[in-house]
This record gives C-alpha cells, sequence and structure tokens, in this order.
C-alpha cells in the first residue's frame, strides 16, 4: 500500500466563474491555508484524479495551478493568523 504524499497547491484563475470551480474542485481534496493556496495528504490515485478534475476547468493559456510535493517531514511554520492545524512561530 502506496503512502500518501503531502502537496501545497497554489492557483492563479483569471475568470471568477472558474475560480469558483476551481475551488470547489482543490476543496474535495484539500484543506484551505491562505486564500488560493492548499495543502492536501493525497495517494497516488487521489492526486492524478485531482489533476484530471482541474485539466477540465483550467484554462492553460491564461490560468495557473502549481503543485508541489513537500518532503516528508517537512516543517510548517507560520506567523500571523493560524488556520488549521499550523503551529505558531514564536
Amino acid at each position: 500500500m502506496s503512502r500518501n504524499k503531502t502537496f501545497l497547491i497554489a492557483y492563479d484563475v483569471a475568470d471568477s466563474k472558474r475560480l469558483r470551480k476551481v475551488f470547489r474542485i482543490v476543496s474535495d481534496y484539500a484543506i484551505p491555508v491562505q486564500f488560493s493556496v492548499f495543502e492536501a495528504s493525497l495517494s497516488t490515485r487521489e492526486f492524478q484524479a485531482l489533476m484530471e478534475d482541474l485539466a477540465v476547468v483550467v484554462d492553460d493559456q491564461c490560468d495557473s495551478i502549481r503543485c508541489y510535493q513537500l518532503s516528508p517531514g517537512a516543517l510548517c511554520m507560520t506567523l500571523g493568523q493560524v488556520r488549521g492545524g499550523d503551529a505558531i512561530l514564536v
């Protein structure tokens, strides 16, 4: 059985209708940590499904979606408003 991998997903979508659709799709897979930035723990199959769902909606001429795979044990430090299970940097 494969382990889930952690991803940071960020997007910039030019059209408000597509933006709402992208938000809904990504929200099904991930937790929002900032506006248009999400964190997800996904299996390979889930990640592929997310990308397939997004590919139907985005306009590759004017939208941008970036998915960064975080290394295992990557540390998240937060300054300011805390969302979800973030740690606070003191």
